[in-house]
């Protein structure tokens, strides 16, 4: 019971509780700000250090590092183009790379990322990003929840 209510306490200190946890996937993984900009947000607490790479930065490994935060937790905003809008397209490929205190560099996915895909023959899945512009709308849960009402 002890280590219970030890593990509440750090998942309140930590999360905000037990619901504000069950809801992560709104606010970790990558989510698009009122203002276009990108916000990427990570649980990675053994890391040294985070980047974000894929498509949008032709693969490149250092140029977009997340910023440490308490709990293990791991931010990046990616501020939109010159044109307001986000800074990766949607459908594009992405991966975390995640530095490790042995010195070791990992490509991951996000655990929270919405859609992932992979070629044919292949057994590596890729995260890409899902964000269309216009986000779709269930039209058959709102006729359904007309019907129930």
């Amino acid at each position: 019971y002890e280590l219970l209510k030890k593990q509440l306490f750090l998942l309140e200190e930590a999360e905000g509780g037990v619901d504000q946890f069950t809801r992560s996937y709104r606010s970790y993984g990558v989510q698009r700000l009122p203002d276009n900009s990108l916000f990427f947000k990570e649980w990675a607490p053994a890391a040294e250090a985070l980047f974000l790479t894929g498509e949008f930065n032709g693969w490149d490994k250092f140029s977009h590092p997340y910023s440490k935060k308490e709990f293990g937790k791991w931010e990046l905003v990616l501020p939109p183009k010159p044109d307001n809008s986000p800074a990766v397209d949607h459908n594009t490929r992405l991966k975390v790379v995640v530095h490790t205190k042995e010195g070791e560099r990992l490509y991951r996915n996000s655990p929270w990322a919405k859609y992932v895909t992979r070629e044919e023959k292949s057994v590596i899945y890729d995260w890409v990003l899902w964000d269309p512009p216009q986000p779709y709308v269930s039209t058959k849960y709102a006729v359904r929840r007309n019907i129930l009402m």
